[in-house]
């Protein structure tokens, strides 16, 4: 991850105060309708989306933290169900349709609208998000959320969004196959580029997933060359066969300078020398993206 630019906290902070000395939110306060809150939100809600989505797109790792900043009450909520949207999504799933580790984004960011003095409005735009994010969590993590809601009314509503036909794999896989089609056009995917092998083991297939993202959306790799340049010099992953995948993404996808380019070479190059299923494994990742219809050549 990266550390949020000075520019952008700073743009955050004048949305806040905007907000906090708004008529709108003065309005809200003094009835607190659903219909107060909503204008409330159409005129703050895409200043902050605006901030959002100019770092998705130019520099994604910095994410993390500016869903951080989001957390801050002074926003009244505001783009945190999207957020949690966006945090539903971004997990790895298993074959079974479960997540592969628990999802911290989610949990933040539902105890945060758990929590809100807004909670009441709120609740109405997360119902699908959370069926969701409940069916594809284990049911011991689910406890541990709702013990710490401690607004009895909250729980309730948490709890009522646990469903027994989502304990079927193939209920699962439709659900998120519906909820998916709403985020189709939307970039909001981040990861963690793995200092260790046991850490590539683990995030090998978010950063993939975040990689071929970039490369469908034909998003800037600038912000992260760097990250890229320390991940193709990783000699200890050479013999793992995740890195082969992800190293084959980037030579085939990724547009590098004339240095990076030849830093890829000799990587490729080692890892011929180092992975006798180079080969094997190499052809397997061109086939399948061939399959898949992904179009070659660096983006």
């Amino acid at each position: 991850m990266q550390a949020l630019l000075q520019d952008y906290k700073e743009r955050l902070q004048a949305v806040a105060e905007l907000i906090q000395s708004s008529d709108e939110l003065a309005a809200y306060l003094e009835e607190e309708t659903v219909e107060l809150y909503k204008v409330l939100q159409e005129v703050y809600e895409p200043m902050v989306a605006e901030i959002y989505q100019e770092v998705a797109e130019q520099h994604p790792l910095q994410l993390p933290e500016l869903e951080k900043v989001l957390l801050n009450p002074f926003f009244e909520g505001l783009f945190q169900p999207r957020i949690l949207g966006y945090s539903v999504l971004r997990g790895e799933i298993s074959h079974q349709f479960k997540y592969v580790r628990p999802q911290e984004t989610f949990k933040q960011f539902l105890l945060a609208i758990a929590n809100s003095t807004n909670f009441d409005v709120i609740r109405q735009r997360i119902g699908q998000t959370v069926q969701l994010g409940f069916a594809l969590s284990s049911d011991i993590w689910i406890a541990n959320l709702l013990d710490q809601i401690e607004n009895k009314k909250v729980k309730a509503y948490f709890q009522s969004m646990i469903h027994d036909r989502f304990r079927d794999a193939e209920e699962r896989k439709n659900l998120l196959s519906r909820y998916k089609k709403q985020f189709t056009h939307f970039n909001f995917l981040h990861a963690d580029f793995p200092e260790t092998v046991n850490e590539l083991h683990l995030e090998s297939t978010a950063l993939k997933h975040f990689l071929q993202s970039r490369i469908e959306f034909k998003s800037s790799h600038d912000s992260y060359i760097e990250e890229i340049h320390k991940l193709i010099g990783q000699k200890s992953f050479y013999k793992e066969p995740e890195f082969i995948d992800l190293i084959a993404l980037i030579a085939n996808f990724i547009e590098l300078n004339p240095t990076e380019t030849q830093h890829l070479a000799n990587a490729l190059n080692a890892c011929r020398y180092e992975n006798p299923q180079f080969n094997n494994l190499y052809f397997k990742f061109l086939k399948n993206s061939y399959r898949s219809g992904i179009l070659f050549g660096p983006m």
